[in-house]
């Protein structure tokens, strides 16, 4: 009889120790009410041990080729996970194709990409690693290199119960980006019913950004400043990157990038696809100027005048879309890895 009482404590003891590691395990954010709950796909579910996983992988450089560059080579917290540069330096000192874009609320993001060719942001580390302008490597050959590492090891087997593998790697830095979260930025304290922490200036600039006449809620709208749509700005009249048109070759596609998204665009320049313009007053101009002609070009790009006041009201507008805390608090998670 003793046996059998002994035998049920012991096996409490580990349901109870069991429980008690997943719940040091689980993952959760509280967000503002104006933001949707986090989408999380059923397949990859969010854990502690995932994140850190995934953080750790983000910024090794072994995830290069020739072990020069990480993730966080191109995309650098202080800059909201872009890099500051109009193009920037893969392995062997290649430049890569595009401007490095920002990394948060991907969790939101219906496709991953400027010209949305990739589904899903467990595949989207694929095409960095392997593009031979960026990082030159590949899952397999990485998940050999990364196996003798106990501390990857440890976190996978806590992760996903298993050893690590392509699909951990991959899985757990999508994790990891669903974890980089933006949502404490001024704007947002407004929305939460702190109207008093907007000046005038910014209450104007929010004003003429959801005014009819500028019309750039249209486009920039929702939680994340983005439609998420593609559209031809009129950039150019010619365009040397045919855009969206990569992924479905159609002629009415060239030149159409998907809507940027506007928070932290305080830290996130030179911008547009090829980081043509150094500055947001460059932006501003280049809006108001209705873009130039191309075919593509969508109707909703139209030219529009503000007086000075009015271009320096939107921009304290969009100024006031930087998530300082944001940035401060993944500097620290970076030095604490």
């Amino acid at each position: 009889m003793y046996s059998i009482i002994f035998i049920g404590l012991f096996f409490q003891s580990c349901n109870d120790s069991a429980r008690e590691t997943e719940r040091l395990n689980e993952w959760n954010v509280e967000l503002p009410s104006h933001f949707d709950s986090l989408p999380i796909p059923l397949n990859n579910p969010m854990n502690k041990a995932k994140v850190e996983l995934g953080a750790r992988l983000f910024y090794d450089p072994l995830l290069s080729i020739d072990s020069s560059l990480s993730c966080a080579s191109c995309h650098i917290a202080s800059f909201a996970f872009s890099d500051g540069k109009i193009k920037s330096r893969g392995q062997s000192d290649s430049l890569t194709f595009r401007n490095s874009p920002v990394l948060f609320n991907l969790a939101y993001a219906p496709y991953f990409m400027m010209d949305g060719g990739v589904p899903t942001l467990e595949l989207q580390i694929v095409a960095p690693l392997m593009h031979e302008n960026e990082m030159g490597f590949d899952l397999f050959k990485l998940s050999d290199r990364l196996a003798e590492n106990e501390i990857y090891q440890e976190l996978s087997l806590r992760a996903f119960d298993r050893e690590l593998d392509p699909a951990a790697i991959a899985y757990s830095i999508a994790a990891f980006e669903r974890s980089l979260l933006s949502y404490q930025s001024k704007y947002d304290a407004y929305l939460s019913e702190d109207k008093s922490v907007f000046d005038e200036e910014e209450k104007r600039g929010f004003d003429l950004f959801y005014s009819d006449s500028l019309n750039c809620s249209s486009c920039h709208s929702g939680i994340n400043f983005s439609n998420y749509k593609f559209y031809n700005i009129g950039l150019y009249q010619s365009y040397t990157d045919p855009g969206r048109w990569r992924i479905t070759e159609k002629a009415a596609d060239i030149g159409k990038f998907k809507v940027p998204t506007l928070r932290n665009i305080e830290y996130s320049a030179p911008y547009m696809h090829d980081g043509s313009f150094a500055t947001l007053e460059e932006v501003i101009t280049f809006k108001m100027s209705g873009g130039k002609t191309n075919e593509n070009k969508s109707d909703t790009i139209n030219s529009f005048q503000l007086n000075e006041n009015d271009q320096k009201s939107l921009l304290s507008f969009l100024k006031s879309l930087s998530d300082p805390i944001f940035v401060e608090r993944e500097i620290q998670r970076r030095e604490k890895l």
